[in-house]
């Protein structure tokens, strides 16, 4: 088919998919994201998502279409376009590596402030182990004979816990030992903790959003260049077909497999697994190792985007090559279309088309009762 082995379409289809991975990986991992990394409600990270980021992507998807018929892009200026907004886009996604600072998460991401003299010892990794190779279990709360399946978080003295029972507090939420550091002279009944992480607010959400923004504005503008690329690279009887192979080739390798995918080296970021819930029927993520996650996110979206720019470039050479070997030959067609004096013929009348028809019908007739009378 010509719509396989042309060159051009089978490019550009190839950096869209690629370009739509991307996408769909990230896509559905969006709130987990804001929500860990920033500290944000999953509320909050939703109305984000689906009340800003959502309209400003239709709007730059509007703008995008705005300008191919403002301004009559041709195919090879639609090119320039969709190439021009991929290089522009490419630095916006170094937003994923603004983060904030990793919160405190004893026996997770740090000892408990009461074992850090002794931290680490051989004594103490003989308990059961978590990913990190750091106990929940240590000295300062091993004889309360704390269960790992008894998940109830808690914040004291801004670090996250495990459970009041983790934090050492041996009358409810109260007289907490794992608390207390050894130069604290402060009475172990005012070490008390709070239900939930801690929350704690961070500057640099004002530099993410705005990035990412700009990022999703100009990233879906390049949806309608994309769009006339695919229908104006085929020959005009095979455009249906083209498009129906390209949405297919799209759907099939981008939108089932990237979140499957992403979803694998998302999980590898974890610190720390719940246990196994009722409810649920599996365990959860508890705490990310944010700046593992927000790295996977950058090289998630700038691989995809780096490798797309190549095989458009490659694609928009192609097509250059093809006009202009294409371009004298019409020329050449169309001085042979003129008559002698160099004018063009006059176009046919509506009544001439008609009557050329019926003389033709008139020769078939006689063609035909010819052929009987020599039968």
């Amino acid at each position: 088919m010509l719509n396989l082995c042309n060159p051009v379409l089978v490019l550009i289809t190839v950096a869209r998919t690629i370009e739509v991975w991307g996408i769909n990986s990230v896509l559905p991992f969006m709130v987990k994201y804001l929500e860990h990394q920033f500290n944000l409600t999953p509320s909050t990270c939703s109305f984000i998502i689906g009340g800003v980021m959502f309209p400003l992507a239709c709007t730059g998807l509007l703008v995008g279409g705005w300008i191919v018929k403002s301004f009559k892009l041709n195919v090879q200026q639609m090119f320039r376009m969709v190439i021009i907004l991929n290089v522009v886009c490419m630095p916006l996604h170094a937003s994923f590596l603004v983060t904030c600072r990793q919160q405190s998460f004893p026996g997770v991401t740090s000892p408990y402030p009461a074992d850090i003299p002794t931290a680490f010892s051989e004594g103490d990794n003989a308990t059961l182990q978590l990913p990190g190779e750091i106990d929940l279990v240590r000295g300062c709360n091993r004889h309360l004979h704390c269960k790992l399946d008894e998940f109830d978080p808690a914040c004291g003295l801004g670090h996250n816990l495990y459970s009041p029972c983790m934090a050492g507090c041996i009358s409810g939420r109260q007289e907490c030992y794992c608390l207390q550091d050894t130069s604290d002279s402060r009475n172990i009944s005012s070490l008390t903790v709070e239900p939930g992480f801690c929350q704690q607010g961070c500057n640099k959400v004002y530099i993410y959003f705005p990035m990412l923004a700009i990022l999703v504005f100009l990233g879906v503008m390049n949806g309608v260049p994309y769009m006339m690329l695919f229908l104006n690279v085929v020959h005009p009887s095979h455009k249906p077909m083209g498009i129906a192979l390209v949405s297919t080739f799209i759907r099939l390798l981008s939108n089932i497999p990237a979140p499957l995918l992403f979803g694998k080296l998302i999980d590898s970021t974890c610190s720390l697994w719940s246990p196994n819930d009722s409810v649920r029927g599996s365990s959860y993520c508890i705490w990310y190792d944010t700046w593992t996650l927000s790295l996977s996110f950058f090289c998630i979206t700038l691989i995809p985007a780096v490798s797309a720019f190549f095989l458009q470039l490659v694609a928009y050479r192609l097509y250059a090559k093809y006009e202009t070997v294409e371009r004298p030959r019409r020329k050449r067609r169309r001085s042979s279309s003129r008559c002698s004096d160099g004018s063009r013929p006059p176009p046919e009348s509506t009544e001439t088309k008609r009557l050329s028809n019926i003389l033709e019908v008139t020769d078939d007739i006689q063609r035909s009762e010819t052929r009987e009378t020599f039968a």
